[in-house]
């Protein structure tokens, strides 16, 4: 991690997904940078409208990955919910944990083309915001 930088992750943690979240955690551990990651717990939409109505988070994100879910409207929820944070020239990534879960990036995809330029399509999806 870059010496100013900070992590920000917004999980939902189901039961069987108990794996990825020790995993998630040794990294953390592991980087020595355990200060500058922030961790929310909870329903992705709440915190994004939380972070959004907060001074600080407006357009102050450099790069934002998100994991397509299953359900392509949570995909497609945590994406434009996400936008508003993502700073001009930052990057929006999306990858895939299961068969067809890129739908919801790719309808966002199609949403955004006006403010943003496709930088990516394959296994991840990657949109760089426009600056204006």
């Amino acid at each position: 991690m870059h010496h100013s930088s900070e992590l920000h992750s917004i999980d939902f943690v189901a039961p069987d997904e108990l794996q990825r979240k020790e995993r998630f955690e040794r990294n953390v551990e592991h980087s020595g940078n355990g200060e500058r990651v922030y961790r929310y717990l909870g329903n992705h939409a709440e915190i994004l409208g939380w972070m959004a109505a907060t001074d600080g988070f407006w357009e102050s994100f450099d790069f934002i990955h998100i994991t397509c879910l299953e359900r392509r409207a949570d995909t497609l929820l945590a994406a434009c919910g996400s936008w508003c944070l993502l700073s001009p020239g930052g990057v929006m990534a999306f990858s895939s944990v299961a068969p067809d879960s890129k739908f919801g990036a790719r309808l966002f995809g199609e949403g955004i083309a006006f403010d943003a330029k496709d930088i990516f399509n394959g296994p991840t999806l990657a949109w760089k915001k426009r600056i204006y």
